[in-house]
């Protein structure tokens, strides 16, 4: 499990609703508890890595592209150009 920086944190809130029907987390410190203890998340630096991990996990990557990432509910495109996948 991959420590989730606070810049990450506030990138996942600004998205959440991408993967969720309504926010998990209001603040930043709840953003930080949620994705450090209550789900799996995984930091990946390229979205080769990503779809790697995802066929290795066997999680159904049919479709999915990298010019379509934003159909991928659990994967979120962080400002520093990595690649946060949520698993809640």
């Amino acid at each position: 499990m991959s420590s989730i920086t606070k810049e990450y944190a506030k990138e996942f809130m600004k998205q959440q609703e991408k993967l969720f029907d309504f926010p998990v987390a209001d603040t930043v410190e709840e953003a930080l508890e949620f994705l450090n203890e209550d789900c799996c998340t995984t930091v990946f630096d390229t979205l080769d890595e990503v779809f790697q991990y995802m066929k290795e996990e066997g999680i159904d990557t049919e479709g999915a592209t990298k010019d379509n990432i934003d159909d991928i509910l659990e994967l979120f495109a962080m400002p520093d150009g990595k690649y946060l996948f949520v698993e809640a």
